[in-house]
């Protein structure tokens, strides 16, 4: 047999074309889509309806439709369609605080999606909040990590570790000084976009949205001192930078910069 073909190098990279590829081939099958034109006709029923009771009640229908979705589906690594379908739901319920919520959700996974970002300004207008958002210094200078959602910067990585693989094979057999140019190049981007990936999953600071207007306290209790007698609004977003007492509590900080805890019932985590 010849070394190169038993190379483990060769049989791994091949096995990673393998994996991308029956994950391109499963995405494209998915039974959510089936559900989604079910729960959309639903939705468009309601935008069709000529009383305010029936619109309600189709809408209503819809968001549970879609909330079992999401709950069966948990599509934190989907494309994002249950989350913004959720958000234009509430939207038309007149429940804003949680499109915001979802909207935001919706762009994690969608994040050049300028229907979901144009409909979570609207929301947003909706409920009196500004525009103000924090960075990171990794978001300033990896700007472009947050171009790609999740999902797709693991398939992105899959995708360089296969080619990284197949280049080091055609290496080893050719032994093309051109190759190794080549081989830096692409293990120096497949390292970015894991540093990227590494970043987002242990690094980046949780966020919630409010979806009750709440006070700030000093300390984890409402029988603290306020921060200041004027409440988070709901709708805003803000980091969540500690859990305490059980879950009761979140250590937050809005996007003004105010630092001060809140009863974790008053916000959910995008």
């Amino acid at each position: 047999m010849n070394k190169s073909s038993s190379n483990p190098l060769i049989w791994f990279g091949m096995a990673a074309l393998a994996v991308l590829f029956i994950y391109s081939i499963a995405s494209l099958f998915s039974p959510v889509d089936g559900e989604l034109q079910n729960a959309l006709k639903i939705y468009q029923s309601g935008e069709q309806a000529t009383t305010v009771a029936a619109r309600k009640d189709a809408f209503n229908k819809s968001l549970t439709t879609y909330l079992h979705m999401a709950k069966q589906y948990d599509p934190t690594y989907g494309n994002g369609k249950i989350y913004y379908n959720i958000a234009n739901t509430y939207f038309q319920l007149e429940q804003y605080p949680l499109a915001v919520l979802y909207y935001y959700r919706a762009i994690n996974l969608l994040p050049r999606d300028e229907k979901a970002r144009h409909n979570l300004a609207i929301a947003k207008e909706k409920l009196g909040i500004t525009s103000i958002e924090r960075s990171s210094i990794f978001d300033k200078i990896f700007y472009f990590h947050k171009y790609w959602s999740i999902p797709e910067r693991l398939q992105i990585v899959l995708g360089l570790i296969a080619l990284l693989f197949l280049v080091c094979s055609a290496w080893i057999w050719t032994h093309l000084k051109a190759l190794k140019a080549v081989i830096a190049l692409v293990a120096l981007v497949l390292l970015v976009m894991l540093g990227s990936l590494f970043y987002t999953q242990f690094m980046s600071p949780s966020e919630a949205v409010v979806i009750n207007a709440t006070t700030l306290f000093r300390d984890a209790g409402d029988q603290y001192a306020k921060v200041s007698d004027k409440p988070v609004p709901a709708g805003a977003k803000v980091e969540v930078l500690n859990v305490l007492r059980g879950g009761k509590w979140l250590k937050v900080v809005t996007p003004d910069g105010t630092l001060g805890f809140a009863p974790s019932e008053s916000l959910r985590l995008i």
